[in-house]
C-alpha cells in the first residue's frame, strides 16, 4: 500500500504544438512556485529509432528495483506530418510483483 497520493510532474505539453518539455530544470523552474515535485530523470538514456533499441529501454525498466519504472518520450514518424511524441510508461517487474500481490490480497482478479 501507498502511504499516500501525490502530484509528480513528468512534463509539460505545449499546447499548440504538441512538443513535449522535458528538461528538468525547466521543469523544475516552473513546478517549484506550485510545490510541485519533479519525477527524478535515470541516468539511463537511449535514442529510441524504429524500434531498434527498445529492449534495452525493457530490460532496464523491468531491472528497475524499488521503482514503479520509467517513463520513455517516445518520437513517432506522422508520414509527411512532423513527428509526434509520445510519452510510454515501462513498469518494472518489482512494481508488477507488488501490484500483483496487493490485488490478491485485496481479493481481485490477478493481471493479465
Amino acid at each position: 500500500r501507498h502511504a499516500g497520493s501525490r502530484l509528480v510532474l513528468l512534463a509539460l505539453r505545449h499546447n499548440v504544438t504538441g512538443a513535449y518539455e522535458l528538461d528538468a530544470g525547466a521543469l523544475s523552474a516552473l513546478a517549484a512556485p506550485y510545490g510541485v515535485p519533479v519525477a527524478r530523470q535515470a541516468a539511463f538514456a537511449a535514442r529510441v529509432t524504429g524500434g531498434d533499441r527498445w529492449g534495452e529501454v525493457l530490460a532496464h525498466a523491468r531491472g528497475l528495483d524499488g521503482e514503479e519504472g520509467l517513463v520513455a518520450c517516445v518520437t513517432v514518424p506522422q508520414g509527411r506530418r512532423a513527428p509526434a511524441q509520445r510519452l510510454v510508461k515501462v513498469k518494472s517487474l518489482w512494481w508488477l510483483a507488488l501490484s500483483e500481490a496487493s490485488r490478491r490480497a485485496a481479493g481481485g482478479t490477478p493481471a493479465l
